[in-house]
């Protein structure tokens, strides 16, 4: 058995294999759901795609994926053995209407092949994922620079946990300002009335420290990186300045849109008493205080991570794990996790913070 690493490119590039390109074109042509996809959703599917070359005879065990996935046979012939079901034959026909379908199941799936099949494996979520956003751009219109700012939205992390009306409905109301090379977008100690994605061009991050006499260099961001939302969810000052490298376009969303658009899908609270029950199950714990706070008392087996350095430590915590975030009094803390949710992390911050935690603290 032979998986084949492919680099797919439907609009300009580096081109793939050209003749697995021509076998594979036939999804777009006519095998669900990759026929109700535009041009650019249907590249991205197919970029998704796992595909295997099967001798005659070879088994190939596969474990669906917690979204489930779809199995699209392009060439030969191929039978499925599923645990407690019989034995399914596919063939490339098959694949034209309905694609076998591997629902979420505890024990691999077994397929055999009859004769030198060409077998493709697509994830269920994804393509679940893009033809939601084919809807999304349909409902749109043709709107000068739709295509381009849907691209940019869905580039951002920020959007990632969102729910798709949310989502949709942010997209609506943000509007499109070109901006200069030089330009300050947002200015550290000003009071914060946006939040921001860049569409297109780069810009920098400059923050002047407790520490610090002059302004240092702490980030770059470019297309679909999104700036300005600890601001508005602190109700204070800006706490960093955002200067453009090159001329670009931002995509603009208000203080009260992302409020009732972000703020309120993506922070997530909890009260003490959970949090302790949830720390108890193996949730990590983030502190996001300054040092200073931290040495003075803190969380047993907590973690610290300041929020003015989380954005570039953010590689220091594990993805794969659910975190508790803390602070003082609540307000840093939502500022952290709604960062660390557009970043795909579970988290969820502890309501009162320290200040009402009823539980053991460390000091000194």
């Amino acid at each position: 058995m032979t998986l084949v690493a492919l680099v797919f490119c439907f609009d300009g590039g580096l081109p793939m294999l050209s003749d697995v390109r021509s076998r594979l074109s036939g999804l777009r042509e006519c095998c669900y759901p990759f026929s109700l996809l535009s041009g650019h959703r249907a590249a991205e599917a197919l970029e998704s795609l796992r595909t295997y070359e099967l001798s005659q005879g070879e088994r190939l065990a596969l474990q669906p994926g917690k979204g489930g996935e779809f199995l699209y046979l392009l060439e030969g012939e191929a039978e499925i053995h599923a645990p407690g079901a019989e034995p399914d034959l596919l063939h490339p026909a098959s694949s034209h209407g309905s694609p076998y379908r591997l629902e979420p199941s505890a024990e691999p799936v077994t397929v055999v092949a009859l004769a030198n099949c060409l077998l493709c494996r697509a994830d269920g979520e994804i393509l679940d994922y893009l033809l939601s956003w084919e809807t999304l751009s349909e409902g749109l219109g043709d709107e000068a620079g739709a295509e381009d700012r849907i691209g940019s939205v869905r580039r951002s992390l920020a959007f990632r946990r969102l729910p798709l009306e949310n989502v949709e409905e942010a997209f609506r109301r943000m509007r499109g300002i070109s901006v200069a090379a030089g330009q300050e977008i947002v200015r550290q100690g000003e009071p914060g009335d946006a939040f921001y994605v860049i569409q297109k061009g780069r810009a920098e991050v400059w923050q002047t420290g407790i520490y610090d006499d002059e302004p240092q260099l702490v980030g770059e961001l470019g297309p679909g990186d999104p700036f300005g939302e600890e601001a508005l969810i602190l109700r204070g000052s800006r706490n960093a300045t955002v200067r453009m490298v090159e001329d670009g376009v931002l995509l603009v969303l208000g203080q009260e849109d992302f409020d009732e658009l972000f703020q309120k899908a993506m922070i997530r609270r909890v009260q003490p008493a959970l949090a302790k029950a949830l720390l108890d199950d193996g949730h990590g714990l983030l502190d996001v205080r300054y040092e200073e706070e931290f040495e003075e008392s803190r969380i047993p087996g907590c973690v610290l991570v300041p929020l003015h350095e989380l954005r570039r430590r953010v590689t220091e915590l594990d993805p794969s794990r659910p975190y508790l975030v803390y602070c003082k009094g609540g307000s840093r803390s939502a500022v952290a996790t709604l960062l660390l949710r557009q970043r795909g992390f579970d988290a969820v911050s502890i309501d009162g913070g320290l200040r009402d935690w009823p539980f053991e603290i460390v000091t000194g």
